[in-house]
């Protein structure tokens, strides 16, 4: 059974990605702030990006 993906979930990891993004761009800015969690969050900005990338090629390969 194939799944297709809904718009939402495209919108809804694309405005993670986003927030993710601006979260890791804060955190490099912060003054002494903990190399382990710059990573972390340069981390999951990349994931998150990479989720909503999947996801929209899933829903753009599914509206044939």
């Amino acid at each position: 059974m194939k799944k297709y993906v809904r718009l939402i979930s495209v919108i809804l990891c694309g405005t993670a990605a986003v927030v993710w993004i601006i979260n890791a761009v804060l955190h490099f800015t912060i003054p002494y702030s903990n190399p382990l969690l710059q990573f972390l969050n340069t981390l999951c900005a990349l994931l998150w990006c990479i989720a909503f990338v999947v996801n929209l090629i899933r829903y753009k390969n599914g509206q044939k």
